[in-house]
């Protein structure tokens, strides 16, 4: 029954289509097509992150009702009006009803970029030649403030903390903003014992249900791939590295899905054959295995679905292929679902590669891992002899 289960979520995910290709994109907008908004509901995106969501009821496949174009965070999803730019529009996911409204007052013209963790603030910016001004907006209040430079975008909107990107020459740091005091942190959050500079392509995002935790995969030209994981209540960063070919379209296929208990995040790479788990608390890589390759090259990750199905199947009752080799395998069935599902977010080859690993990158790493359960080397472990956190930029 649960195999049964498993297959037909995989089946209507991969019927959903996928978005067109498009240019490189912030970690806001690389969202699976299809994403869960709880009580067994899925949010189908055909047209990307901020596209409409198609509610689809995953116990009977049925569609419940369509919601307009907007930012969707767990179960709910803020438009900001076409016709009235100054209105927005709060809407529940799971009933489908319209739960509230709010207009800006600041003279705009304003874009939504975001909400906070908890859907009940959204974030938008306008910027100008000289500067980009931010304006969170509840339904009943309302907060903005100024930055210097057309340089900023929006990540993550946590209490009173913003967490803001700012972007260099040559990729970006993550820069914290406090609505209660009006102050930019002085310097950016890191890794300590990585650069303040994030490189690479964010490819995709997963956060945590409890909003506390933004998990990001990051892929870079070389076929290198990391996870840079945010803590939200502490306002701290760690990247850590995932196995790696050095192909730059078997890393394509790299997706992500938190464990139900919300202490693992697993990675998963049909096209390396790769399972990772990364230990949420301990923020680094606790244990890693393989499975029969599947070829898939891509308009993007395999949505996290896939990962659900190599954690809850592959992960729970591992078949062996050959003795020697002892290589995980999944049934047939399933491992033709993985090259329906992929994500939104398409970039092309060129612009990937032209943006170089460095520190806090995702970078390729060649060495084995294994061929069985194992424990391997975290990122928070001193840098190993190619470590690019050793020697700097290659």
């Amino acid at each position: 029954m649960k195999r049964l289960a498993l297959i037909g979520f995989l089946a209507l995910a991969a019927a959903l289509p996928g978005a067109a290709p498009g240019a490189a994109c912030s970690p806001l907008d690389c969202a699976a097509s299809g994403v869960s908004v709880g009580n067994g509901y899925l949010a189908a995106r055909p047209g990307g992150a901020h596209g409409v969501a198609q509610i689809v009821d995953l116990r009977t496949g049925e569609l419940k009702w369509s919601l307009p174009q907007g930012m969707l965070v767990g179960r709910t999803l803020v438009e900001q009006s076409q016709t009235d730019p100054q209105k927005l529009i709060w809407h529940d996911a799971i009933t489908g009803k319209q739960t509230g409204t709010a207009t800006i007052n600041g003279p705009g013209p304003f874009s939504l970029v975001g909400l906070s963790q908890e859907g009940n603030r959204a974030v938008l910016v306008n910027v100008s030649k000289q500067d980009s001004t931010f304006v969170v907006v509840s339904q009943s209040d309302e907060q903005s403030f100024t930055l210097p430079t057309n340089q900023w975008g929006f990540d993550a909107l946590s209490g009173n903390n913003v967490y803001l990107l700012k972007y260099l020459n040559s990729g970006y740091e993550i820069r914290l903003y406090d609505l209660a005091s009006g102050q930019l942190a002085a310097k950016p959050l890191k890794d300590p014992k990585a650069s303040s500079t994030i490189w690479g392509v964010a490819w995709e995002r997963v956060a945590s249900p409890d909003g506390r935790y933004l998990f990001t995969l990051y892929i870079g030209g070389n076929g290198g791939a990391m996870v840079h994981q945010l803590d939200l209540k502490t306002s701290t960063a760690r990247c850590i590295d995932l196995p790696g070919s050095g192909d730059y379209n078997s890393v394509t296929t790299w997706a992500m899905e938190l464990s139900p208990n919300g202490k693992t995040l697993w990675a998963v790479n049909p096209s390396l054959g790769r399972v990772v788990g990364i230990d949420v608390a301990k923020r680094n890589v606790r244990v890693a295995f393989r499975f029969k390759k599947t070829a898939l090259y891509g308009n993007g990750p395999v949505a996290s679905v896939s990962a659900i199905l190599v954690a809850a199947w592959c992960g729970s009752r591992p078949s062996f292929a050959r003795p020697k080799s002892r290589i995980l395998t999944c049934p047939p069935a399933v491992t033709k679902m993985f090259a329906g599902l992929i994500s939104r977010c398409t970039i092309p080859l060129a612009w990937a590669a032209s943006r170089a690993s460095a520190t806090c990158t995702a970078r390729s790493t060649t060495s084995a891992i294994g061929t069985d359960l194992l424990a391997i080397r975290s990122r928070s472990d001193s840098p190993s002899r190619n470590s690019i956190t050793r020697y700097g930029r290659p």
